[in-house]
């Protein structure tokens, strides 16, 4: 939503007019207006000084911004470069939270750059940073610029009564430099870098290249374009390894939806899993992420990598469906495997309501066929610990939101310690998931959950470089020292 700013000479200047402008007023409106429009006007005009330049206004917004310092760019031989960033958090983001979030990371940010850089506001939570014209705009300076802003967002916001951790995707695209480069392409450069960036991300940094493909628009993914992607093979599942902490051995793999078009883009699965449930797709997308993850198995076992088992997430459509567990049936006989390679993912908010119906049928049936149940994001929904009696669970999978900052944060690990001591009391395995860097993964570890995956240990591959992959972590393996818990 656009909103006004006011830098400080403008906001002196019409300040001096509000005794006029509310004289008017109460002429024409009588002295109800007066009541109702001078508090409104103070709240517009006495802006606390943090949030200039960080709110976006019609005449004073990123794009004009980036003309005025392209311009002065031109004039000196200089350049300059744009940097788009998104921030997210893995608990959902009210939208009174987002712009407190915005104007904390805003002043950091500010107090890190030169004076007469540019910090403003794009979008709902995501800032845009300007680089004054400079002589340093070469790629090595500038990936150190995305690292020094990372390292803003990465510090815990505080917010209420509780320290919010985020993560922050940046792109980047330079300009200038005697180029007659054009505002608003750069500024599409630098959206487009981030678009790739949250392809990769958390935490991922790229600059710009002409080798994007184009960003797309998510409206213009209509339920055709998926269906046929389904039937073509262009939405295939993506892999991410699956680690023992106490052997440092990949022991499974978690399949995750990607779309791959014919121009190469990757498509992240938030784009068209809505479009897939809207269009009653969920069936055919199962089916080929089952397909395509038991032949990785089958691939994975002819290289004798020592794979066990890899994960599928069901949604509620899937567990709903009479069919599910025939279908899983024929197609594990399909792939001669056994029950217990194809470990069936759920949400715990999935089955939060369940009883005696379909879903919990269906459940209860793929646990007696022999595959294991994990239990997705736990602790993040409402499902109560009863849930934990009435379906048959194997694995807990511990929620990122607990496992961000572990290794750091006191309440974090409290919190980890206390889901493992449930699983442990429950005689369940758990599973650390979104495990970003070597600190979380050898606290979570020596906390006493016996797997973990995340970007910190392999980020979701295609087939072909997941093999590579794990082919090259087996050949490592004797350099491991066991991170498993303490004595």
């Amino acid at each position: 939503m656009t909103q006004i700013t006011f830098s400080p000479n403008r906001s002196s200047a019409i300040r001096a007019l509000i005794p006029l402008i509310c004289l008017g007023v109460g002429i024409g409106l009588g002295e109800m207006a007066l009541i109702v429009i001078v508090p409104l006007l103070s709240a517009l005009l006495w802006v606390r000084p943090e949030w200039r330049n960080v709110t976006m206004g019609d005449a004073d917004t990123p794009l004009g911004r980036l003309k005025k310092t392209l311009a002065a760019c031109q004039d000196g031989d200089l350049g300059t470069a744009v940097f788009m960033l998104d921030f997210d958090a893995v608990e959902p983001i009210l939208p009174q939270d987002a712009r407190a979030i915005q104007t904390t990371l805003a002043a950091r940010i500010r107090n890190r750059m030169r004076g007469d850089d540019v910090v403003m506001a794009n979008g709902r939570r995501g800032l845009c940073v300007i680089l004054s014209p400079t002589k340093q705009n070469d790629l090595e300076s500038l990936l150190q610029v995305a690292g020094r802003l990372q390292d803003c967002a990465l510090v815990p916001v505080p917010l209420d009564h509780r320290r919010l951790h985020l993560s922050c995707d940046i792109g980047f695209c330079p300009a200038g430099n005697g180029s007659d480069t054009r505002a608003k392409q750069v500024y599409e450069a630098a959206q487009a870098a981030l678009d790739m960036a949250k392809t990769f991300g958390p935490n991922a940094i790229r600059a710009y290249s002409k080798s994007f493909a184009p960003i797309l628009d998510t409206s213009d993914i209509r339920p055709q374009a998926v269906s046929e992607a389904l039937q073509s093979g262009e939405i295939q599942p993506w892999f991410q390894p699956q680690m023992c902490n106490d052997t440092g051995a990949i022991i499974g793999a978690e399949a995750l939806a990607r779309w791959t078009t014919k121009t190469g883009r990757v498509i992240a699965p938030g784009q068209f899993l809505d479009t897939i449930d809207q269009a009653g797709l969920s069936q055919s997308l199962n089916t080929a992420i089952m397909n395509g993850a038991l032949s990785a198995l089958a691939t994975w076992d002819r290289a004798k990598l020592g794979v066990k088992t890899v994960c599928v997430n069901f949604s509620s459509q899937d567990l709903h469906d009479p069919t599910l567990c025939d279908r899983v049936a024929w197609t594990l006989d399909r792939f001669d495997m056994s029950a217990d390679r194809l470990t069936v993912e759920i949400l715990e908010n999935v089955v939060s309501h369940g009883g005696k119906d379909v879903l919990h049928r269906n459940i209860d049936r793929l646990a007696k066929m022999g595959c294991p149940i994990d239990l997705d994001d736990f602790g993040t929904g409402q499902a109560p610990l009863s849930v934990l009696r009435r379906f048959p669970v194997s694995r807990l999978k511990i929620d990122r939101s607990f496992v961000r900052a572990v290794d750091k944060d006191p309440q974090q690990r409290e919190m980890v310690a206390a889901i493992i001591t449930l699983a442990d009391q429950l005689h369940l395995k758990t599973i650390a998931e979104g495990v970003e860097t070597q600190a979380e993964l050898t606290t979570v570890a020596q906390l006493g959950s016996q797997y973990a995956q995340g970007f910190g240990i392999a980020r979701p591959m295609p087939l072909q470089e997941a093999t590579a992959w794990i082919d090259q972590h087996k050949q490592k393996l004797i350099h491991l020292t066991p991170l498993g818990r303490r004595a």
